[in-house]
């Protein structure tokens, strides 16, 4: 059975190997939930499966695990990530079963045909997974955090300068001078230098003077209210008045040279205000200077990348791939939101392709149009494999029929209406240039059922 609902962020389950009533039972407690279901009874197609499409659940006979031993479990792990297998029992079967407990299964449904014991089962391993995930999830954030290498990807002589001076700021405790637009990844980098793995995680905060004054809270005595907070970062320091500035110098050298209360500090300066830093001649003070992602055009297919791979895990889309043309048009593109809009145009293309290759109609149009040729540009064949990639991905493989005329039919009619549309609803003009006979057409425009007296010859 196929995916009855395509969602890219809905649940999934597979059925492998269950008799007819047991399968019934687990199907209809799936739906309940909400879970789309595939059931696959082919071990072969059950490991492509999981591998495509990372499934959530993964419901299977016990005499087939009884059978296959310890290895089957851990065979199955390996093709498909954050995987929860759950063992459906037999009551002959119980005792066969109770070693492989340890071994991964993440939950056994002992009475098959009770829906409630099934639904609690699948709850229950739902709430392990996900707190194993959660786990993990963490896990990998601040150890990325802690990697300039993933914090500040790119391979062009600033990146590699940046990744360079944020490891030297990460083993001193000094202040520290970052210089970005908007969107760079200031913040980013931030916690990179703050974050120390061995330390485990310390406080930090963030004051921004553009928000805060809002609140009630100035600069001075919201520092003086942190007490023993590791780290302080202050965003858009082009907005702190002369006063706050002044005050801000004399606590970042007694910070440097005492340290006592007083945070460590992370300050963030935005270069397109115009305005200057104004901590010139600061000799302990470290500066980091990010330059616009338009302005370092070599690190712009590592970041689509990385991002295209992180963002399709996420939201649960395999296979995905930039196509040349979208990937021209993403290089050519100014990005005055610097890598946080690239990231937002990545996560939009792979949400509308569902999977597959991005074309450059799956970007935003205001990428699109920057090139207002790229649609031409690209071949009849490809706009038809991006269009059929999702679709035959989704299809129910079991059930699925005439899918080859389902196709031909979607590509005819509007063909015919448009040909009809443009030599003025003349059919034996169509028939001609379309190369076929004009009975062939009528039949088709019967078939179809299209009006030619509707077609607008006006448009």
């Amino acid at each position: 059975m196929g995916f009855k609902s395509a969602s890219p962020l809905s649940e999934r389950a597979i059925i492998f190997h269950l008799n007819e009533d047991a399968s019934k039972v687990v199907r209809h407690v799936l739906k309940v939930k909400k879970i789309d279901v595939w059931e696959e009874k082919n071990l072969r197609e059950l490991k492509y499966t999981l591998k495509m499409f990372s499934p959530n659940y993964l419901f299977i006979d016990s005499g087939y695990i009884a059978k296959r031993g310890k290895r089957a479990i851990s065979s199955l792990k390996k093709n498909a990530n954050d995987l929860s297998i759950i063992v459906v029992s037999t009551l002959n079967d119980r005792e066969k079963i109770l070693p492989f407990f340890d071994e991964g299964v993440s939950g056994v449904i002992l009475e098959p045909y009770y829906p409630k014991e099934i639904a609690h089962t699948i709850t229950k391993a739902g709430r392990t997974r996900r707190a194993e995930i959660q786990k993990i999830v963490v896990e990998e954030l601040l150890g990325d955090f802690a990697n300039p290498q993933k914090v500040f990807i790119g391979k062009s002589s600033n990146a590699i300068q940046v990744r360079k001076l944020v490891q030297n700021a990460k083993k001193e405790s000094g202040p520290v001078l970052i210089i970005g637009e908007a969107g760079t990844g200031k913040t980013q980098i931030s916690f990179s230098i703050h974050l120390d793995l061995q330390r485990g995680l310390t406080p930090i905060r963030i004051y921004d003077p553009t928000i805060e004054p809002k609140r009630g809270r100035g600069l001075i005595k919201y520092i003086e209210g942190l007490g023993h907070s590791n780290t302080l970062i202050i965003k858009n320091t082009q907005n702190l008045n002369s006063s706050e500035i002044q005050k801000l110098i004399w606590m970042m050298k007694e910070s440097k040279d005492k340290g006592g209360n007083l945070p460590r500090f992370l300050l963030h300066h935005n270069p397109i205000s115009r305005v200057p830093h104004r901590f010139q001649d600061l000799t302990f003070l470290k500066i980091i200077k990010i330059n616009p992602l338009r302005e370092r055009k070599e690190d712009i297919k590592l970041l689509i990348n990385y991002f295209q791979n992180v963002l399709s895990k996420l939201v649960n889309i395999p296979g995905v791939d930039m196509t040349p043309q979208a990937g021209k048009l993403l290089m050519n593109y100014r990005w005055p939101f610097n890598v946080t809009e690239l990231i937002g145009v990545i996560l939009y293309s792979i949400v509308t392709t569902g999977g597959g290759e991005i074309y450059p109609f799956n970007l935003p149009e205001y990428i699109t149009s920057t090139d207002p040729f790229a649609m031409e540009k690209m071949s009849l064949e490809n706009i038809f494999i991006s269009k059929l990639t999702p679709i035959i991905k989704r299809m129910d493989r079991h059930k699925m029929e005439g899918l080859y005329s389902i196709v031909l039919s979607r590509m005819e009619i509007p063909l015919i209406k448009l040909v009809l549309k443009e030599v003025g609803g003349n059919q034996l003009k169509t028939a001609r240039i379309l190369g076929i006979n004009r009975n062939t057409l009528m039949k088709k425009i019967k078939q179809y059922k299209v009006k030619v007296n509707d077609i607008d010859l006006n448009k």
